[in-house]
């Protein structure tokens, strides 16, 4: 799963270290946003592929929304709300 287990389901990060790597992003960058994220939907589901620092940041400046990318992959399973991310 990548970056996606260094993050809550919020998107903040886990780690002290990578709290400060996205800080220090920001502050080299302050247009990384301008950049839109990678999104993949299955079913009624959106996962991020690329831009989970991105996203963290656009959550932490309180913005409600960020540019994305989305493409789609076909499931024949449905994402119900008792689906378990584990079992994805």
């Amino acid at each position: 799963m990548g970056l996606a287990r260094d993050f809550d389901a919020c998107f903040r990060p886990i780690h002290a270290a990578l709290r400060k790597r996205i800080e220090e992003i920001l502050e080299a960058n302050p247009s990384s946003l301008d950049e839109p994220i990678e999104v993949v939907r299955v079913d009624r589901a959106y996962f991020v592929s690329d831009g989970h620092k991105r996203v963290a940041i656009a959550r932490q400046e309180g913005r409600e929304f960020i540019d994305a990318r989305v493409s789609h992959m076909a499931s024949p399973y449905a994402l119900t709300p008792e689906v378990e991310t584990e079992a994805i």
